[in-house]
């Protein structure tokens, strides 16, 4: 719940308790992982490191296991966040709030990032051959055992337990084979998707819209309110919801791309490096 969402609902500013500062975000650990993942490959990558291959793709791999495997830990240090914000440690409540809080902590996130990378670097080199051998029966790896471990634990939503854990597993192993499937089969062999306008218009401006989503739904979810006040109350009032607040996307972006998405943040990301000297194909 942000300031933007909490004061659309309740008609005035309003704060989040002070629990909420506590909380891990998708954001945050965007973020965090860019920063991470790419200061590791800094130091990976200069002197000719790039040149080291297999060296950077085990460094990158065995990081991204430990952290994944290694995470259910977190199940057992996840009670130490609200110890500290009970005796008022914030410092060490910070730390733990992008480590290891709901609900999306780096351990373990962190390791999304990671597989990226080397799915990335391979991809830049254009080693199909590795990306079959290597990459998809890793992913294969994440997402049986995922599914295994979740079919044995009861479902629950946002908690620390091995439920959460498995899940973390499955769900990276589906981000691993979806990436390939789709480099693999369109990208490597220069096949094209079917032509849907709307989906490059989300594609362009994808953080711009993750970014102004919850204030636009929550205004959306307001009006709603008022013509219909259970509408949230049952699945289907909330997957219609869902749709609709697609819909009105598309039409925004129908709207927008008309002047290529100007004012974007993606616009001003790539404004700000082509002042730098970088250029970008994004916006052209």
């Amino acid at each position: 719940m942000t300031v933007v969402a909490s004061s659309i609902r309740n008609m005035q500013l309003t704060f989040p308790r002070i629990t909420k500062f506590f909380e891990g975000s998708s954001i945050s650990t965007i973020g965090l992982n860019l920063i991470i993942v790419t200061s590791l490959l800094f130091f990976l990558l200069r002197n000719k490191g790039f040149e080291k291959e297999k060296r950077n793709y085990w460094v990158l791999g065995i990081s991204g296991f430990i952290i994944m495997l290694f995470s259910f830990t977190r199940i057992y240090l996840y009670s130490i966040v609200g110890q500290s914000i009970q005796a008022k440690n914030y410092l060490v409540a910070t730390i733990l709030s992008f480590t290891i809080a709901n609900p999306y902590p780096l351990l373990p996130y962190l390791a999304y990032g990671l597989f990226a990378s080397i799915i990335g670097l391979m991809i830049y080199r254009k080693r199909e051959n590795l990306i079959k051998k290597v990459i998809i029966p890793i992913g294969l790896f994440f997402f049986i055992y995922g599914l295994v471990g979740c079919m044995n634990f009861p479902k629950t939503i946002s908690k620390a337990d091995y439920f959460w854990y498995f899940k973390t597993h499955l769900e990276l192993g589906i981000f691993i084979l979806i990436i390939t499937f789709f480099w693999l089969t369109f990208e490597f062999r220069n096949k094209k998707i079917i032509n849907i306008p709307f989906i490059k218009w989300f594609s362009r401006v994808s953080l711009t819209i993750y970014l102004l989503e919850t204030l636009l739904s929550e205004i959306f979810g307001k009006i709603l309110s008022y013509l219909i006040p259970a509408w949230n109350q049952t699945i289907n009032g909330c997957l219609i919801f869902g749709a609709l607040n697609i819909i009105i996307w598309i039409l925004i972006l129908w709207i927008w791309q008309k002047n290529n998405f100007k004012f974007s943040v993606e616009y001003w990301w790539v404004k700000i490096f082509r002042k730098l000297g970088k250029k970008s194909t994004k916006m052209d």
